[in-house]
């Protein structure tokens, strides 16, 4: 019971990362081409968006 109340961080970080990496590339859709970072850059910066908001999250706990 105790398993089913905690937070899967990991999951919750590949969620938000995947989230962010998602309206990225549609905001830089709009973009010239030369313009536009690199799927790798897109991902890195995903990466460490969702890190940051995870930081500030447990900082938090409790409730979460």
């Amino acid at each position: 019971m105790a398993d089913q109340n905690k937070t899967d961080w990991e999951r919750y970080r590949m969620d938000v990362a995947r989230d962010v990496s998602t309206y990225c590339t549609g905001l830089y859709l709009s973009r010239p081409v030369e313009e536009r970072p690199t799927y790798e850059e897109i991902a890195e910066v995903a990466v460490k968006m969702a890190d940051a908001l995870i930081t500030k999250l447990k900082e938090r706990q409790p409730p979460f």
